[in-house]
């Protein structure tokens, strides 16, 4: 990235010496000397300044009043600003730093000097949009949750009339397979109407857990059973137009799991996988044991949750910065790049661990391990969990 410094200085001779000082500087930033505050002040409306070099002592606007204009525009009140003086009075440097100058240097400068205060200043400059930018996805996370809360309040409307209606449905199949002949033809229907109701509130059940606000209490839980549970969920999120496979192991695997959580992380990412495969590919969640976690867990019994997709994968650049708070691969305003930060923050507050691999044109493989359920990872007791006898 190219920085743009503007040096502002009313005598030509001192910007010719500052222009011969820092022509090893010409490829680092993009220079503009000029000579008059005013055409400073166009500059500055039609160009993006990082960092000002003002004299103090100019004639018709000194370094104070440009100062000021900058500070006070909306557009320039964020420019790192220097200024370069001869006079020794301390009243117009504290009006300078009142008025948000960045750092003040003595005439005649030197080059170390006048390099340095620079550096400082665009290192400030960098941070500042840093932290701007942080502060924009923070806000645009903010809406997102807001307008997720009125989602969730309308579904939760929806969901329990859409529970009354299954409810019905299945009391009148009961009813009528009660009504029937033991040989009639239509009881496999009947059947056939119950088994899809009941699966319909498993999925109505299972919105209704993880829309509700709860505390992320960890509970001993087989893992194996609260995976496949959710598979019917994982399905709907799943475009047709892709190939879905799961191989969930049989033998149960108890953990201690917040199962919100554990979806959170599980529906999080499959949708990753959905968005980088666009309409067509194939995905894959496989649940198995593993003796062999990753060389940062503790050896013990884990359980490995695979999510695989054949999308467009990612450089190992990207895959080395894809847990990064804010970090994002999706254009902007598609994305916040929370989603992997948090996965990443729920592992490790279940004692596991995630990792990523990653082959451009090949996809992307993400395996979480959770380790088996024990004194050492159990949460801690509460007051209220005590039993007197």
């Amino acid at each position: 990235m190219t920085y743009r410094i503007l040096f502002v200085d009313d005598e030509q001779n001192v910007l010719d010496g500052l222009k011969r000082m820092l022509r090893d500087k010409r490829g680092v930033w993009e220079m503009i000397f000029v000579n008059d505050p005013l055409e400073a002040l166009s500059w500055m409306e039609d160009t993006a300044i990082d960092v000002g070099v003002f004299d103090f002592n100019m004639p018709g606007m000194n370094g104070l009043k440009l100062l000021e204009k900058v500070k006070s525009a909306p557009h320039t009140r964020d420019m790192e600003i220097i200024l370069l003086t001869g006079n020794e009075d301390s009243t117009l440097k504290r009006q300078g730093l009142d008025l948000g100058t960045t750092d003040l240097l003595n005439k005649p400068v030197q080059k170390e000097d006048l390099v340095a205060r620079i550096n400082s200043a665009l290192r400030m400059r960098h941070y500042h949009r840093e932290l701007q930018q942080k502060n924009d996805l923070l806000e645009q996370q903010l809406i997102k949750a807001q307008k997720m809360e009125v989602v969730g309040v309308m579904a939760a409307g929806a969901v329990h009339d859409l529970n009354n209606i299954i409810s019905h449905i299945s009391a009148y199949a009961t009813l009528a397979l009660m009504n029937l002949e033991s040989n009639s033809e239509a009881r496999e229907k009947l059947r056939k109407i119950e088994d899809i109701t009941q699966h319909a509130g498993m999925v109505v059940r299972q919105i209704v857990n993880f829309s509700r606000n709860q505390e992320s209490a960890r509970i001993r839980t087989d893992l194996s059973t609260l995976i496949r549970d959710h598979l019917a969920l994982i399905r709907l999120a799943v475009p047709k137009t892709i190939t879905f496979e799961h191989r969930i192991a049989e033998t149960p695997f108890e953990v201690y799991a917040n199962p919100t959580e554990i979806y959170q992380v599980l529906m999080n990412l499959t949708v990753n996988a959905n968005q980088a495969m666009g309409r067509k590919g194939s995905l894959t969640i496989t649940l198995e044991d593993q003796t062999l976690p990753p060389q940062h867990l503790q050896r013990g019994s884990y359980m490995c949750l695979t999510v695989r997709d054949t999308g467009p994968g990612m450089s190992a650049e990207t895959a080395g910065r894809i847990f990064e708070p804010m970090f994002t691969t999706k254009a902007p305003g598609e994305g916040t790049g929370l989603g992997l930060s948090v996965v990443q923050r729920i592992v490790e507050n279940h004692h596991g661990a995630i990792t990523v691999d990653s082959t451009p044109g090949v996809g992307t493989c993400f395996q979480v391990f959770f380790p088996a359920a024990s004194a050492q990872n159990a949460p801690p007791v509460t007051q209220s969990e005590f039993i007197l006898g």
